[in-house]
């Protein structure tokens, strides 16, 4: 049976160890059973002080940020704390990542909205910087780090290889869970089992989804002021060239002009600023 609404929340539980072992965490059933089997993944990993790195992937407007909330915000509500969306949150400010790496232990941060605005070796510099982080810095502190791109071609392949989990938004409300495996004595690729589970998720709280909205606005007028910028300047850039382009023009005129002057022997010749201001 379908629900009503793509955001209506469905958090299921498993039945057998077998399907438990298939996912890739063999959790205990009363490790916060009714639970969805990602947020029992993270907080089964915290006990035995792993981090945990997921990809969120998936096309625009199908609510990647907005699952990525709702798990920090019933991590935070299993916990008895709240998910700050100020300081846990980063659009494109990898500063702020690792400003929180510094001391952060049993936390959760969301990176959005990476590399938008970079290009590709920006971006792949970015990438290994929050990779040396990550991987050095990050070491038995519990913390969960959810990175949210469009998709996951542009990454590098060691950057998959660190993540633990997969995770593709099929609509608004519903995502489908991979697990990574990779043998790291080869050089193969790192596979994401076929093997999947589907999480059906609610909206966000007011709490969280009426700041992430005010930072969502904020980062997108900035973004788009930019390149409106960006736009101008290549006009100005064209309109400059178009007059330049004509100044040569009229610049070989009048040379060839000049020449038919000295060759015919014709007096006052044409002046070059009055011939330039003139054809213009």
């Amino acid at each position: 049976m379908f629900n009503k609404s793509p955001f209506a929340m469905n958090f299921s539980t498993f039945r057998s160890n077998r399907v438990i072992y298939k996912t890739g965490e063999n959790i205990p059933f009363d490790f916060y059973p009714h639970e969805n089997w990602l947020i029992r993944a993270i907080l089964w990993r915290r006990t035995k002080k792993m981090n945990t790195f997921i990809l969120i992937t998936g096309e625009p407007r199908t609510s990647k940020s907005y699952f990525c909330l709702k798990i920090c915000e019933r991590i935070g509500e299993l916990l008895d704390r709240q998910f700050d969306v100020e300081k846990q949150l980063t659009m494109n400010d990898i500063v702020k990542f690792f400003n929180w790496s510094r001391t952060s232990e049993y936390s959760e941060f969301i990176i959005d909205e990476i590399g938008s605005e970079l290009s590709t070796t920006q971006f792949w510099s970015i990438v290994s910087s929050v990779m040396r982080v990550y991987t050095m810095c990050q070491g038995f502190r519990g913390n969960a780090v959810f990175m949210v791109l469009p998709y996951s071609r542009s990454l590098q392949k060691y950057f998959k290889c660190i993540a633990n989990y997969g995770i593709k938004t099929l609509n608004q409300g519903k995502v489908s869970v991979y697990k990574r495996v990779m043998d790291t004595l080869n050089d193969s690729n790192p596979i994401f089992i076929s093997k999947r589970w589907i999480i059906n998720f609610d909206l966000p709280k007011d709490y969280i989804k009426i700041p992430y909205e005010i930072m969502k606005k904020e980062f997108n007028d900035q973004r788009l002021v930019t390149d409106i910028d960006v736009i101008q300047k290549i006009n100005e850039t064209n309109s400059q060239k178009a007059i330049n382009f004509q100044l040569r023009q009229k610049s070989l005129e009048l040379g060839v002009k000049l020449k038919e002057y000295r060759i015919n022997k014709i007096e006052n010749p044409p002046k070059k600023d009055e011939w330039l201001s003139k054809s213009m």
